[in-house]
C-alpha cells in the first residue's frame, strides 16, 4: 500500500499538482491582498470580474514581446516566410506576429497568447488600463496587456474587515497572491462539479458554465412560460438539452424547459471542465447532450501550494533524421515554462494542456499530434499550430547553443 501512495503522489508531483493541507475546505479559492492606489490594502477570496474564482481557472491576455524569434537561423526563417507568403490567412499573420519589424515585417504588432492558471502567478502589478506585470512563482517575469475580459475588469474580493468589495481595475496597484490561511468565514459559494456528457464521452471535473457561471451562487437565466427566470446553480440537479433551449432538473424534483437565453440555448458558448492532471476541456454546445452536477470529490479542491513552480521547459527531441537534441527547450517559437498550454481539437472537443502534464508529443502527418499526458491518456490533437503543420518550430539549448528545430524535421519530443 505505501508504495502504491509513493506512486500516486509522484503522479501528481509530475503533473503541477501536490495536494497540500487537506483539512482546509476553502483552499482552492483565488486568494490574495489586493493594494489600491491610496495604499489601502483588502486581503481575502477573490474573483475576477463575474468569472474565474479558483486556482485552477485561468488567466489570459497577450504577451508584447518573444525574445526567441531572432534566434531563428536566416536561411529557417526564409522558409517560413515563403510559407507566409502561401498562407495570408492564420499563419501568416502568426509569422508577421511572431517577428514583427526585427525580421523584415513592417507595421504589425508583435503579440502572443498568453495564458496560465491563476495558481502559477505570485504577484501581478498594474501598469495603466490594460497592461500587467506578471511574476510566476519562480520568480520569472513578463508583461501582458489586453488580449481578453481578464484585463481591465472588476476585480471582488471578501475582505474580513471591510467586507465585500468591488474594485475598479484603474484604482488598484497591484495583487499579491498566497494560500488561504484557514476555512474562510465567508465565499463567493461553492463550486460546480459534475459530469458533462457529450457526443464524444464523459467529461467529469470542475465547471464553468457558458465561460462564466462556476458557484453554486451563481444564476442560469432562461424563458419559462414567457416570464424570465433565474435558478441558482446551487439549485440545479441536471441540465439537458432540448430542441431550442434547456430542461433543468432542480435537487427537489421540480423540472423546467427554459429557452430564451445564452445560458440555455444555441448562442451558449460552451462548457469548460477543468481536470487538472489534463488540463482545460471545451465542450462546444453543439456537442454538449447533458450535464449532472455532484458534490465535490472527497479530495479538497486543491490550493495555491499544490501548483508547483513553474520550471523552463526541457526535454529531448528526436528528429525524423535521427539525430537527438536534448536540453532547455523553447516549444513552437514562445512557450518556454512548463505552465504554458498546448491547444488542439479531438473528436470535436477543445483541449488546453499544461506542457508540465504532457509526457510526449509526436508529429504525425501534417494535420495533427499524438499526445501522451503523464496520467497516461494518449490524445490525437488537431486545429491549432500547436499540433500541425503550421507550428514554428522548436529551440534546444546544447552546450549553451540554441538549436532551431524545423517543426517538418521533428519525430517525437519527450518532455523532461
Amino acid at each position: 500500500m505505501k508504495k502504491k501512495i509513493i506512486c500516486v503522489l509522484a503522479l501528481l508531483m509530475a503533473a503541477g499538482i501536490v495536494y497540500a493541507d487537506g483539512n482546509n475546505k476553502d483552499q482552492g479559492f483565488i486568494y490574495g491582498e489586493i493594494t489600491v492606489k491610496n495604499g489601502d490594502t483588502y486581503r481575502g477570496p477573490i474573483r475576477w470580474g463575474k468569472e474565474e474564482a479558483f486556482w485552477h481557472d485561468m488567466f489570459n491576455s497577450t504577451k508584447d514581446d518573444n525574445e526567441y524569434a531572432d534566434l531563428i537561423p536566416d536561411k529557417d526563417l526564409r522558409e517560413l516566410k515563403e510559407r507566409r507568403d502561401d498562407d495570408e490567412g492564420g499563419f501568416g499573420n502568426f509569422i508577421r506576429e511572431l517577428f514583427g519589424k526585427s525580421r523584415g515585417y513592417s507595421n504589425v504588432t508583435t503579440t502572443h497568447q498568453f495564458v496560465c492558471r491563476f495558481g502559477d502567478l505570485k504577484s501581478m502589478k498594474m501598469w495603466g488600463s490594460d497592461t500587467v506585470l506578471l511574476t510566476f512563482k519562480n520568480g520569472d517575469k513578463t508583461e501582458v496587456s489586453g488580449g481578453s475580459n481578464d484585463i481591465d475588469t472588476k476585480i471582488h474580493v471578501i475582505d474580513q474587515m471591510a467586507g465585500k468589495q468591488i474594485l475598479e481595475w484603474d484604482n488598484i496597484r497591484k495583487i499579491e497572491f498566497m494560500p488561504v490561511p484557514r476555512a474562510l468565514e465567508q465565499t463567493f459559494g461553492e463550486p460546480l462539479y459534475g459530469t458533462v456528457k457529450t457526443d464524444s464521452g464523459n467529461f467529469k471535473g470542475f465547471i464553468q458554465w457558458d465561460h462564466d457561471e462556476c458557484l453554486s451562487t451563481d444564476e442560469l437565466d432562461g424563458d419559462y412560460k414567457n416570464r424570465d427566470m433565474a435558478i441558482r446553480f446551487g439549485e440545479i440537479k441536471a441540465i439537458q438539452k432540448q430542441r431550442r433551449g434547456s430542461l433543468v432538473t432542480l435537487h427537489s424534483g421540480k423540472d423546467y424547459y427554459l429557452t430564451g437565453s445564452n445560458d440555455v440555448n444555441n448562442d451558449n458558448r460552451g462548457i469548460i471542465i477543468n481536470d487538472l492532471q489534463v488540463g482545460k476541456v471545451l465542450v462546444d454546445w453543439d456537442e454538449f447532450i447533458g450535464v449532472e452536477f455532484e458534490k465535490t470529490p472527497g479530495t479538497p479542491i486543491p490550493g495555491y501550494d499544490d501548483f508547483i513552480e513553474s520550471k523552463t521547459l526541457s526535454g529531448t527531441v528526436e528528429t525524423k533524421g535521427g539525430k537527438t537534441y536534448s536540453g532547455r527547450m523553447v516549444y513552437d517559437i514562445d512557450e518556454a515554462l512548463d505552465f504554458e498550454l498546448i491547444s488542439g481539437e479531438h473528436e470535436n472537443i477543445q483541449y488546453n494542456l499544461p506542457i508540465r502534464n504532457i509526457a510526449v508529443i509526436e508529429p504525425l502527418k501534417r494535420c495533427c499530434s499524438r499526445i501522451t499526458l503523464k496520467n497516461g491518456q494518449t490524445l490525437e490533437l488537431e486545429d491549432s499550430r500547436d499540433v500541425d503543420k503550421d507550428n514554428a518550430g522548436l529551440l534546444v539549448w546544447e552546450e549553451d547553443e540554441p538549436v532551431y528545430i524545423p517543426w517538418r524535421k521533428v519525430e517525437k519530443i519527450k518532455f523532461n
